[in-house]
Formats: C-alpha cells, structure tokens, sequence
C-alpha cells in the first residue's frame, strides 16, 4: 500500500512537471510568433 501510494504521488508530481511544462512551451512559441511578428518581413532562420 506504502508502494500504490508513493507511485501515486510521483505521478501526480509527473503530471504537475508535464504541465508546467507545456505551459512553458506555449508561453515560448507565444513569445517567438509575437518577435517574429513584431520584426516582420526580416529574414530569420526557425529550427
């Protein structure tokens, strides 16, 4: 039971982590598609 338990809480801290996470990315690709906006038509290379 100690062992469900422990594996329960790891995965709720995996899933918190996940989402933080992602959260993350979509403020970042936000903020790259506002500067990439904001710079217009300036040739700049992505990925």
């Amino acid at each position: 039971m100690g062992f469900l338990a422990a594996g329960r809480l790891v995965g709720g801290c995996f899933l918190i982590a996940i989402g933080e996470f992602q959260a993350s990315i979509g403020e970042l690709s936000r903020s790259i598609g506002e500067s990439s906006h904001f710079i217009g038509e300036f040739p700049h290379p992505i990925g």
